[in-house]
């Protein structure tokens, strides 16, 4: 199992090699689903939870339906947070770093009454910029996170328990550097590095200011009633993100660089899930579940393209292609 995060719209996961690569299409699923305490979150990335305060993560490979409801053809991912306790509990942790890191966690959990329990908690990370644009004096691949959970528990009898989760988090970065290299199919020095003026790689030089931003909240209840011979489940939630981005593609301005493409792109998402199931208490020699499953999303997407170039020529030459604004509008529900 591989997990990695290209940027604030965009993450990757793979088990045992099946995966989705770029999904940049709003109606597009990912072949490997991502499941918040059973919840499906329908957008990588722009509506990721941030992951924190886990009980456990399950990865299960292979076709997935039945259990999750939302049917998925290479595998899943269950991130399940940790409940509240009757038991009163705290605890933390603090990390410190070079480049100004801190990373920090913590947890409160405990009764309220005989039958109701709750537990918060949140994270900081927080870093300076491992890059930097020499030309605006901008810090990039830095990091600003911050987010919170609050959970609730009720267990009004023996045979009926509710929970309500909500969470919320907030990610600002000046977003990933880029530095143009040479171009290793040709002999000698490349148009592209020309006249750069710092060979660092850890440093980029476009006049464009550049961003990553991404806020996600999700709110779900569920209630779970012992019949005896099954289990009754019925599970609402409701799931939001925005993020945006914006970065040079080539890092450089024109000149050095033919053209100084510069991609603006952002994407809003809201999933709403409703679910009602019932299960096989598995005491006897068949196990089944049964139930009815609804989900409604809606993605709105864009992307835009800014480029300029130096090159000479006039409309329908080579630098009439590579200038202007390309913007790609995407809307899927």
């Amino acid at each position: 199992f591989t997990f990695q995060q290209q940027s604030s719209l965009e993450q990757e996961a793979f088990i045992r090699g099946a995966g989705t690569l770029r999904l940049n299409s709003a109606p597009a699923d990912p072949s490997i689903g991502l499941f918040l305490n059973e919840v499906y979150i329908g957008r990588r990335g722009t509506a990721t939870p941030p992951i924190f305060d886990l009980e456990r993560v399950e990865v299960l490979r292979g076709p997935q339906g039945t259990i999750f409801g939302k049917n998925v053809v290479g595998g899943a991912v269950s991130l399940v947070t940790a409940a509240p306790q009757f038991t009163p509990g705290a605890g933390g942790y603090l990390a410190i770093g070079n480049h100004d890191t801190v990373q920090s966690e913590a947890y409160v959990t405990g009764p309220v009454s005989e039958k109701i329990a709750t537990r918060a908690s949140g994270y900081v990370i927080r870093h300076s910029g491992f890059s930097r644009n020499i030309v605006t004096g901008q810090e990039l691949d830095d990091m600003k996170s911050v987010g919170g959970r609050v959970s609730l528990l009720a267990e009004p009898t023996d045979a009926l328990k509710i929970s309500i989760v909500a969470d919320i988090s907030r990610d600002r970065s000046g977003g990933q550097a880029r530095h143009a290299v040479d171009d290793p199919t040709r002999p000698g020095i490349g148009p592209i590095t020309t006249g750069q003026i710092s060979s660092d790689p850890r440093t980029t030089e476009t006049p464009y200011d550049q961003y990553s931003r991404r806020n996600t909240g999700g709110i779900s209840g569920r209630i779970d009633y012992d019949m005896g011979f099954g289990t009754l489940t019925y599970l609402s939630a409701l799931r939001i993100g925005k993020s945006a981005q914006r970065y040079s593609q080539a890092g450089a301005g024109s000149p050095p660089s033919i053209t100084d493409s510069v991609l603006t792109q952002r994407e809003n998402y809201r999933g709403l899930t409703q679910e009602l199931r019932l299960a096989s208490d598995g005491s006897g020699p068949v196990n089944w579940i049964t139930g009815v499953y609804y989900l409604r999303e809606k993605t709105d997407r864009s992307s835009r393209n800014t480029a300029t170039s130096f090159l000479p020529g006039g409309p329908g030459g080579t630098r009439d292609s590579l200038d202007g604004d390309n913007i790609f509008e995407q809307l899927a529900t």
